[in-house]
């Protein structure tokens, strides 16, 4: 859900697609079995599925919903800036054939 989509949609559309999400990331960093890192910056890379223009703020509730789901598999305690340090977020050329999009999470030490 990018932030147009946000401000369109009902509340209810909103939660449901944000506990969609974080169940998502959690699911993955569990499989991938993520878990216990120390602070880090994460960033979000979206392949787009079309050429169309995209500003790459517009991942913003994304990014909010896979936090959450990062907490949710025990990635992180918590979300607050002693444990995610740094968040950015990219748009990069279109990937019709494979549209996604990647979080990396790279552990920066003690803060």
């Amino acid at each position: 859900m990018t932030a147009n989509d946000q401000r369109r949609a009902h509340w209810q559309k909103v939660r449901a697609t944000k506990k969609q999400v974080g169940d998502a990331v959690a699911w993955l960093a569990r499989q991938q079995q993520i878990k216990d890192v120390g602070p880090a910056e994460v960033s979000f890379t979206w392949f787009a599925p079309d050429k169309r223009r995209r500003d790459s703020d517009s991942l913003g509730p994304f990014v909010k919903a896979a936090l959450d789901g990062l907490v949710q598999a025990e990635v992180f305690p918590d979300d607050h800036n002693g444990w995610v340090v740094k968040t950015s977020m990219a748009v990069v050329s279109s990937d019709t054939r494979n549209p996604r999009i990647e979080i990396s999470i790279e552990e920066v030490g003690n803060v």
